[in-house]
């Protein structure tokens, strides 16, 4: 209702009027994301490393490949892990990397739908009040109250 609308339309106001990033659609998502993609990335050195410690046929280079290809679910299978210590690592990365990115994927959606409603409530207080906007707000037609 109008009330809900209100308060939601406030938070988003406070929110939008706190800082000038939000007008940016670059800035927004990248704030909104660092924290994400820090995380995600941190997760794939330190997994990588420790695959790299366990697996003394990879290099530098298969680790990164290897920790890439895992991530993304592609799994050409090139190179595998040979140790016990290294296939439960590789099961902990694959495990963590999928749930990782489904969140990350996840509040990129949430972020997006945050945005709308916010240029959404930023239209709607920019809208002027009209006779014709107020007679269609009225849906039982017994005048517009709280409610409409």
């Amino acid at each position: 209702g109008g009330a809900q609308l209100d308060q939601l339309g406030t938070q988003f106001s406070a929110a939008a009027s706190a800082s000038s990033w939000a007008s940016n659609p670059y800035v927004y998502y990248c704030q909104g994301l660092v924290l994400y993609v820090a995380l995600f990335c941190l997760m794939q050195l330190v997994l990588g490393v420790l695959i790299l410690h366990t697996e003394d046929h990879f290099s530098s280079g298969d680790t990164a490949w290897y920790c890439f290809i895992t991530m993304t679910t592609v799994g050409y299978g090139g190179i595998s892990l040979r140790t016990q210590l290294g296939r439960l690592l590789g099961s902990f990365h694959i495990v963590l990397s999928v749930v990782f990115f489904a969140a990350l994927v996840s509040h990129l959606k949430l972020l997006s739908d945050r945005r709308e409603r916010q240029h959404l409530y930023k239209e709607m207080m920019a809208r002027r009040l009209d006779a014709t906007l107020i007679r269609n707000m009225d849906r039982d037609g017994c005048g517009v109250d709280a409610i409409e």
